[in-house]
């Protein structure tokens, strides 16, 4: 029995040893957004951040016009996927692809490369919530011809990305732009 619990005891130790801290992430995840892989963007997210992100986003299937509400589904998610599609999406599948159509719609009036992503640190606030603080350069491109004329730039932000601590694992909280984004476009709809 001791043998049993020694065994236990050691494989919880080295999980925890092998955690992936919020800069390491971080790092991870703006990598998974300039190799646009974005099936795994949503991993990343708490549970309660992608639901928030589900109710947010979810706006799609309230719209009236079914018209209005086909056009959409088709710009964020192809022409081929339904309402009822959507509905039956996992909160993480939904996440994914809304990312992924956003970026593609980005995609067709500039091309945004992530040139580099430099961690500078981390602030912990309390036990349980770490915000940690990237400097993103990104090359932009303007591709669409009716769009005004802009020389191929490079542009430098500063990223916060809010972790919170859920079963011992390090998860992103949501965006406070993806909530004025989505806000935004209720505005546009009248919702």
């Amino acid at each position: 029995m001791r043998m049993v619990m020694g065994i236990l005891i050691s494989c919880l130790l080295v999980s925890y040893a092998f955690a992936k801290s919020p800069e390491e992430l971080t790092g991870e995840y703006y990598g998974h957004l300039k190799n646009e892989n974005w099936e795994k963007l949503g991993n990343y997210y708490s549970d309660k951040a992608l639901e928030e992100f589900r109710e947010l986003f979810g706006i799609i299937v309230e719209i009236p016009d079914k018209g209005d509400q086909q056009e959409i589904v088709e710009l964020l998610f192809g022409e081929k996927t339904t309402v009822e599609e959507i509905e039956n999406m996992s909160d993480e599948d939904f996440f994914n692809a809304v990312m992924q159509g956003i970026y593609v719609l980005i995609g067709k009036v500039a091309l945004m490369d992530y040139d580099s992503v430099d961690v500078i640190g981390s602030v912990p606030e309390g036990e349980g919530l770490v915000h940690v603080v990237s400097r993103c350069q990104f090359n932009i491109e303007i591709t669409d011809g009716d769009a005004m004329e802009f020389a191929p730039m490079t542009m430098e932000i500063m990223e916060v990305l809010s972790f919170e601590k859920v079963k011992n694992k390090w998860k992103m909280l949501l965006d406070p732009k993806i909530r004025a984004l989505a806000q935004q476009i209720r505005n546009a709809m009248g919702l």
